[in-house]
């Protein structure tokens, strides 16, 4: 189950690339992952994953209201082109906290 995109938490995304003819063993070395917004979902590739498709995100703690990030995921090609794609994350606002703001106070004995 997907991880809600909230202040503090960090997302896995896996990319499932496509290949224009036979598909090819790729590294992490030739792969990279960039965020529209490097403060509030800064990404990176996961540096347990060898071939460089999976990454990772954490919200920042300062998104105060739905915000749209947009991800991009590329490779660097074996003949010099590069291959990419992009998708949209929305990180949430926290959820609203319940707290005690009033009452009463009564004499019980």
């Amino acid at each position: 189950m997907p991880v809600a995109l909230t202040p503090g938490n960090t997302a896995v995304f896996t990319a499932a690339p496509t290949f224009s003819g036979s598909s090819f063993s790729t590294v992490q070395a030739k792969a990279f992952v960039q965020s529209s917004d490097t403060v509030n979902f800064p990404v990176s590739l996961m540096p347990t994953d060898a071939i460089g498709l999976t990454f990772q995100g954490t919200v920042g703690a300062g998104v105060r209201h739905p915000k749209s990030v947009t991800l991009t995921r590329g490779y660097h090609n074996p003949d010099g082109t590069t291959g990419t794609v992009t998708g949209a994350v929305l990180l949430l606002q926290p959820a609203a906290t319940d707290d005690i703001n009033g009452g009463t106070l009564t004499q019980t004995t």
